[in-house]
């Protein structure tokens, strides 16, 4: 029968029963608002009392707590001698400590007849505090326990034959999806057999941190396994990718959530509790998902999983005490999971079913298909034996009129070689025409330069003459009076005469006019007045041919000496010696480069062979033998970009840039702006010449090419210039392209194919 309890909370945990049994105590016992106790999540222990009343004779009774997850219980009941005697047991004791061997907890009680005896009990719980309680005789008791033991064998019976089969079915076909079924299974039985008290009463370990967390670790792996299912039985990861990896992520949660358990058991377990529902909600919206996209295994798997969350509802509601405790809340969860366990296996029976299916269809579409296939080929196959036969007959008459085409072309190829031969001999005597032509070109207009090379020659031999007189007049003045005056100063003025001729020999000329020389002259020997030197306009003269004025407070004890005027002439000699040598090479240096320029211009090459070269060079070249034409008033504009070398003729390509740059010349009259560029574009190699002359006139622009062709006055241009200029650069694969307007200028731009070295 049920028993009626009061209730008192014992938040502190610290009472003892003679604390209860205080009259002030006794009062604040309260009746519980049901039957069977559910005291929902609660750290606070609790004490139960209940009066059991006897009229008839003395009897023994057995008081079943059923819930196998209390921490620890203590009944306190009243002996023949009136005094309370004390049973202590609970999950976290040794099996031993149960007055009676059963999954729940059974306490034999005497009952004195004709008595009311007062009982006392005491619960302590980790996770949700449920005390459903029957006060049974002991035939009832045993006939129940009978009937509820056959119920659990026959639970697990179907659990483990249900395992048994899957393991099987994965060993016989490979599939992975059994064999995470067969897993989920296990780990359901671990944990309804650990909540409902069955593993605790048959493994005696004695581990009471196992037996507190061992129901929430079977949660766990349950779980964990239940949604490794679910990525295999709903292919999630081609379903939807995304959520495949928070399944994943879910999972690891799972497995690492027993940690949190071990840490701090009281504190995790209601977060434990939060985990459970709402991952067992992200697990039916993924299953709907899958419904929604018309999965046929999703269908089944919502279903099955369904009745797994209805038992868990069921299960949390009555843990919660919102649910009264009967038969059916007691074994909600296992009524859900076997109802699930079935239709999970349907699901997978199913699946394997569509699989033969779609595999027979397969077999059948690739029989038809061959079959399709053998009879198109058969008809091919009469086909080409058509065309063969008709393809032979056509062959035999053309091997007929081939055998007479042979005979004509043996005649016809016999007269082509000898018109070959005629040819090859022509060609070789046009480009030997051709070759003579362009040196003829060339001679000609080196002819034309060489005044103006006489010219820039002429210019620094006579530097070179004047420099060499210099020296002479120098060395003569310097040998003469250097050493007496050296033998006459002491050593720190000589120091200082020895840096004087060195900062006179370090600073370059400057070249300026003679109204400038004149004004820094007389600058220079107002600040040697100030400074009291007599003679200043003499010696600021000197100073200022030397360009020390710069430092000219180094050089004060000098100008101040007895025999100042005397050092700085001799400092002067010194210099000009020293100045003449460097104007001597320079001019040297210049004469060399026109040299060089005139050498390489007049070079014959025959041999045709490209090489490796710079643009740039050749065009430097050609620069310096128009120099003393560029000098007078025209602007020289070098544009010329960073370029690796060209494979090409090089002395061929400075015969086109001296006609292009003589042209430019010829067309500005020797005055306006010559600008040369060089550069890549669209993967060529660019040079343009331009000027700012009269330009071409449009009709014009169509023959500037063509032979003996010219605009320039008779006695100016032979007409062949750009004739060969073409020519050259279509040997080299390129082209030339042409920009004018009368009046303004000309542009040749010439592209050459770019081949790195």
């Amino acid at each position: 029968m049920k028993l009626h309890w009061s209730v008192l909370e014992d938040p502190q945990r610290t009472m003892t029963l003679q604390d209860v049994r205080q009259a002030d105590a006794a009062k604040r016992f309260s009746p519980a608002a049901e039957e069977d106790l559910s005291l929902g999540y609660t750290r606070s222990a609790y004490w139960l009392k209940v009066e059991l009343q006897n009229k008839g004779p003395s009897a023994t009774r057995l008081l079943e707590i059923a819930n196998s997850g209390l921490a620890y219980l203590d009944l306190w009941s009243p002996n023949a001698d009136e005094n309370y005697q004390v049973q202590r047991t609970g999950n976290l004791l040794p099996l031993a400590t149960r007055p009676y061997a059963h999954r729940y907890f059974v306490f034999p009680l005497q009952v004195a007849s004709g008595s009311v005896q007062p009982i006392y009990l005491r619960l302590e719980s980790i996770g949700p505090l449920q005390a459903p309680s029957r006060l049974w005789t002991p035939e009832a008791f045993h006939a129940y326990e009978r009937t509820d033991y056959a119920t659990q064998a026959g639970y697990f019976g179907m659990v483990f034959a249900i395992a048994a089969f899957n393991l099987l079915l994965f060993i016989a076909l490979r599939d992975r999806s059994f064999l995470l079924y067969v897993n989920f299974v296990l780990c359901t039985a671990f944990t309804i057999a650990s909540q409902n008290g069955l593993l605790r009463a048959l493994l005696d370990i004695e581990s009471p941190l196992w037996w507190a967390i061992s129901t929430n670790v079977g949660y766990c792996l349950s779980l964990a396994a239940l949604l490794m299912f679910m990525r295999t039985m709903l292919a999630t990861r081609r379903l939807a990718p995304r959520t495949n990896r928070v399944i994943g992520v879910l999972t690891l949660v799972q497995l690492s959530l027993p940690a949190a358990f071990v840490w701090d058991l009281s504190r995790s377990i209601q977060l434990a509790a939060l985990n459970y529902l709402c991952t067992a909600v992200f697990i039916l919206a993924v299953g709907l998902y899958a419904v929604y996209k018309r999965q046929r295994s999703g269908m089944f798997f919502v279903a099955a999983f369904s009745m797994l969350c209805l038992g868990g509802v069921v299960t949390v509601l009555r843990a919660m005490g919102w649910l009264p405790t009967h038969f059916f809340t007691i074994n909600a969860i296992q009524l859900g999971s076997c109802l699930e366990m079935l239709l999970l296996a349907f699901a997978l029976a199913d699946r394997y079913n569509v699989g033969l299916r779609e595999k027979a269809q397969a077999q059948q579409m690739a029989i038809d298909a061959e079959q399709r296939l053998v009879s198109t080929l058969k008809a091919s196959e009469k086909l080409l034996e058509d065309r063969v036969t008709q393809r032979t007959v056509a062959l035999s008459e053309s091997n007929t009129e081939l055998s007479r085409l042979n005979s004509d072309l043996n005649l016809a190829y016999a007269a082509a070689a000898a018109a070959h031969t005629k040819t090859t001999h022509a060609l070789e005597t046009l480009r030997a025409t051709q070759s003579q032509l362009v040196q003829s070109e060339k001679m000609a207009a080196l002819g034309q330069l060489v005044a103006g090379v006489a010219h820039e020659i002429n210019t620094p031999i006579g530097a070179i003459q004047a420099s060499g007189k210099n020296i002479a007049d120098a060395l003569t003045h310097t040998l003469n009076n250097v050493p007496h005056l050296l033998q006459t100063l002491d050593t720190a003025t000589q120091a200082l005469v020895l840096r004087l001729v060195t900062a006179a020999a370090a600073h370059p000329p400057v070249v300026q006019s003679t109204r400038e020389e004149r004004e820094h002259t007389r600058s220079l020997a107002k600040r040697l007045e100030q400074a009291n030197i007599a003679e200043a306009r003499y010696k600021a003269d000197i100073l200022a041919q030397l360009h020390c004025d710069a430092d000219l407070a180094d050089y004060l004890p000098l100008l101040t000496h007895a025999q100042s005027e005397h050092i700085l002439d001799c400092v002067h000699s010194v210099a000009s010696i020293l100045s003449s040598s460097s104007n001597i090479n320079v001019a040297v240096g210049h004469v060399s480069k026109i040299v060089f320029a005139l050498k390489s211009f007049s070079r014959i090459d025959n041999g045709a062979e490209k090489r490796p070269a710079q643009l740039q060079d050749g065009l430097e070249t050609v620069l310096t033998l128009y120099q003393s034409q560029l000098k007078p008033g025209v602007e020289l504009v070098r544009l010329f970009a960073p370029m690796e070398p060209l494979l090409c003729c090089p002395d061929e390509l400075n015969q086109v840039w001296i006609n292009l740059v003589h042209n430019a010349l010829q067309a500005m009259r020797y005055e306006g702006t010559l600008t040369i560029e060089v550069g890549m574009a669209d993967g060529a190699a660019r040079v343009a010449v331009s000027d700012t002359g009269c330009g071409i006139a449009s009709e014009h622009l169509d023959k500037i090419f063509d032979p003996f062709f010219t605009t320039k006055p008779a006695g100016e241009g032979s007409g062949l210039g750009l004739d060969i200029v073409q020519k050259i650069v279509t040997k080299h694969g390129g082209r030339v392209q042409v920009q004018s307007e009368v009046g303004r200028g000309s542009t040749f731009a010439v592209y050459l194919p770019y081949l790195s070295a």
